[in-house]
Order: structure tokens, then C-alpha cells, then sequence
């Protein structure tokens, strides 16, 4: 823009003068006719630069827009250096010049920038602003809006504040779905949206995050921990980022009863500790361990079912022999007492009664009747 003004300025005399050719023509002419339209437009590109020139000025600084009028001004001469042969020497020349003088004018600006800043007073209501909107030890704020489990929006003076949760960490629902994520959000959401909360801070953790959050523990006006609450219930994890924090122990301990218990994603049948694993993954494992559950019970209702038949055929069998054993007794026993009933005094008696032989176990045998003791009487 610099080097067009100044073209449009001098035209091409301008480079002439320069080459020392013609001194004269940078002079007023004498002619008294009237502006060509040429001339004419010419004065408007100039009026329209120096208005441009101001208004930039205003709203940038002067520095930083004469730095601006010297770089498009080299630009341009540099654009004449290349097309125009006539006047290539000057251009050059000027281009170079309007370049270091950009450069030199650079710094400027930014001195410029820095004394403003340092020398502009801050109002005493920005003032106030700023320090309503420090967040304080023992003051209840609003809850804003929940992001997820682990992240509140607060309202801090006249700043709406994003709040992470020092000590725990809860399954994902903003950039991955995680098992229990839509879980722990509306916990967080019953325990803490639309209350009013208090903020601590940790001397041993940062203010902020590297995502610009602050770092806080968060209570209820009647006391309660919300973390410690999520983790206990199991929507949450004990979690220390790279320094223990005051409240770790208690933590570490809520968390353990909450596994031991199988409470929240610790459960088999929502999360079985694996909150990595989608939503969905979840479900489907729980189908899956729920379809082995049941093969697995009707294959031992089934060798529970072969087991008391065949205990029931056993009994039945051990029944008909003890069955089969008091009928044999009982026969040997009636037996028995038929041969106690009969007796024989003699073999003489034994043949009359045409008993004879009498065999052992037979009624009416005895000792007395088989003297060689073979088992037969009065053989």
C-alpha cells in the first residue's frame, strides 16, 4: 500500500526523479485546465489510503499499521520490479528499504502493545469481577450443569467453572462410551445438580488440569463427600494422577469395601470390574456368562437327576436283597424248627417211620443217628 501511494503520488516521474532524469515534472504544473480523470482518480485512491490509514490506526495503533503500510508497499514495488523493466532499479531499491523499514517498525509495536497494557488502569468494577470469580475456601456455590461422573460445572461469581473431582475417576461418556459411564452420571447428576456445593482444594495437587479444569474435592451443605460417595457405591475409581492427595487413604478404603461387596461396575451382572469395555460389550458378556451359567445348571440338574436314579435303583436292589435275605431266614428258621420238632430215638424208629436216611438240616436228623458224622443217618 506504501509503495502504491507513493506511485500514485508521483506516477511514474516519481521513479524518474530518482534516476535523476526529469526534475522538473515533480514540480506544480502551470496548467490551468482542468484534472484529467486519471488525475482524478488517482486523488481518490489517495484520499481512500489515508482514510484506511487512519481508521487502521485507530483501531490497531500506529505502529503496528505503519509496519503494515511498509510490508504491502515492498510487496507492491517488488511486483513493479518484476513487470516494469524501465523503472526495475528504483523499485528494487525501495522495496528493500520499505522492508527493513517494516522490520524496524515491528518491535515498536509490540513496546507499543505492552506500555498500553501496563499503562491502561484496571476499573475498580473488573477489579471486583475478577475477584468474585476466584473460587473460595468454605463458600457454597451453584451447580451449574454435570459433564459426567467426575466433572461439575459450578457457577464462581460471574464465570460458569469446570470442576474435576480430585481422587476419583469414572467410566467415560463424552469421547468413549465406557461400562457404568451413563451410570455414574446420573448419580452425579441425582447427587449434585441444581445444589448447592462447597469446593477444598489440595495443597499437594495443581489448581488446574491441562485442560483448564480446576482440581477440587466437592461437598454437600450437609457434609457429604461426593467423591468418596461415588467410589463407595461403586460408580467411581479411586484414582491418584501423580501425587497422593490428602483423602487417599479414605479413598483406597471405601473402594476396597465397594469390590469386596460387588457394589455399582463392580457387580458380575453389570461391569465385572471391567469398565474399559463398552456398554454394549458388557451386555453381551453378561449373556454370554449367563448362557454358560445355564448350560452349566442343566448339565448338573442332569447328573443330579442320573445320580438319584441311581441311587434310587440301588436302594431298590439293596431292598430286594435284604427282602430276599429275611425270607431265606425265615425259611431256614422254620426249617429249623420243623427239625427241632421231630425226633427219632433210634434208626429202628427213623426206618419205621420211613424217615431213613436222614440228612443233615432234614427234620428229625441228630448226631446220635450218624455216628461217622458224614451228613447221613441211618445210611
Amino acid at each position: 500500500m506504501g509503495g502504491f501511494f507513493l506511485h500514485q503520488v508521483a506516477g511514474k516521474s516519481w521513479y524518474d526523479t530518482y534516476n535523476m532524469k526529469s526534475l522538473k515534472k515533480t514540480g506544480k504544473s502551470k496548467d490551468k485546465t482542468p484534472p484529467s480523470k486519471e488525475e482524478t482518480r488517482s486523488g481518490l485512491i489517495i484520499i481512500g489510503l489515508l482514510v484506511l490509514f487512519i481508521l487502521l490506526t485507530i483501531a490497531s495503533g500506529f505502529w503496528q499499521t505503519l509496519a503494515m503500510y511498509f510490508l504491502f508497499g515492498a510487496i507492491y514495488l517488488a511486483y513493479r520490479a518484476v513487470r516494469y523493466k524501465d523503472t526495475r532499479r528504483a523499485s528494487v531499491i525501495w522495496s528493500l528499504v520499505l522492508f527493513v523499514a517494516c522490520g524496524v517498525a515491528m518491535p515498536s509495536v509490540e513496546q507499543t502493545t505492552q506500555e498500553a497494557n501496563v499503562a491502561k488502569p484496571q476499573s475498580t468494577d473488573t477489579a471486583k469481577t475478577v475477584e468474585a470469580d476466584k473460587p473460595k475456601e468454605g463458600v457454597f456455590y451453584q451447580v451449574a450443569g454435570i459433564t459426567d461422573g467426575d466433572t461439575i460445572k459450578v457457577q464462581i461469581g460471574s464465570k460458569t467453572e469446570k470442576v474435576r473431582l480430585i481422587g476419583i475417576d469414572t467410566p467415560e461418556t463424552q469421547n468413549k462410551k465406557q461400562c457404568y459411564g451413563k451410570e455414574a452420571s446420573s448419580k452425579m447428576q441425582s447427587l449434585a445438580q441444581s445444589k448447592k456445593i462447597r469446593l477444598e482444594a489440595d495443597t499437594t495437587q495443581d489448581d488446574r488440569d491441562k485442560y483448564g479444569r480446576l482440581l477440587r474435592f466437592v461437598f454437600l451443605e450437609d457434609g457429604t463427600d461426593v467423591g468418596k460417595m461415588l467410589i463407595s457405591e461403586g460408580y467411581a475409581h479411586e484414582y491418584t494422577y501423580s501425587k497422593p492427595y490428602k483423602y487417599a487413604g479414605e479413598y483406597k478404603l471405601v473402594e476396597s469395601d465397594a469390590k469386596v461387596r460387588s457394589l455399582g461396575f463392580w457387580a458380575a451382572n453389570t461391569c465385572n470390574s471391567n469398565t474399559e469395555q463398552t456398554p454394549e460389550a458388557a451386555v453381551q458378556a453378561i449373556q454370554v456368562k449367563k448362557k454358560a451359567d445355564d448350560e452349566a445348571a442343566a448339565q448338573a440338574a442332569a447328573a443330579a437327576a442320573a445320580r438319584a436314579q441311581q441311587q434310587q435303583a440301588a436302594a431298590a436292589e439293596a431292598a430286594r436283597q435284604q427282602q430276599a435275605a429275611q425270607q431265606a431266614q425265615a425259611a431256614q428258621a422254620q426249617q429249623q424248627q420243623a427239625a427241632s420238632s421231630v425226633y427219632y430215638k433210634n434208626c429202628t424208629a427213623a426206618r419205621a417211620a420211613g424217615a431213613a436216611p436222614v440228612y443233615r438240616g432234614q427234620p428229625g436228623y441228630a448226631s446220635h443217628l450218624d455216628r461217622d458224622d458224614d451228613g447221613i443217618g441211618c445210611e
